[in-house]
C-alpha cells in the first residue's frame, strides 16, 4: 500500500496537470513538493520544509501558520460535503454476475 501523499500527487499528475491554471491560486501541503515543476503558470502556496539540523524561520514559521489557518476551513469543508454525502463518488463499472 502507498501513502496517501503519494497517491494524491500521482492523480494530481495524471488528471489536472494539464490544465490551465493562469495565475490561479493552488495550495497544497508538503506532499507536493514537486509542483512547480507540473505548474508554471499558478500561484503555488505550499509550507516551508525544515532542513535537516536547521530550524525554521521565525517569518517561516508565521507563513507556515498563516497557510494552515486557510487550509484547516477548506478541509473542514471538505469534511462537511463528504459528511452529508453531497458529493459521492459511484462507480460506473458494471459487475459480471456468475
Amino acid at each position: 500500500m502507498k501513502a496517501g501523499r503519494e497517491v494524491d500527487f500521482k492523480l494530481f499528475k495524471e488528471e489536472l496537470s494539464g490544465l490551465k491554471y493562469n495565475g490561479r491560486a493552488v495550495w497544497v501541503d508538503l506532499g507536493f513538493l514537486g509542483i512547480r515543476h507540473w505548474l508554471s503558470d499558478a500561484r503555488i502556496f505550499i509550507p516551508h520544509k525544515k532542513s535537516r539540523g536547521k530550524a525554521l524561520s521565525e517569518a517561516q514559521r508565521k507563513e507556515n501558520a498563516a497557510m494552515a489557518r486557510v487550509r484547516v476551513k477548506v478541509e473542514h469543508m471538505i469534511g462537511g460535503i463528504k459528511r452529508y454525502f453531497i458529493l459521492q463518488h459511484r462507480s460506473r463499472f458494471k459487475v459480471m454476475q456468475k
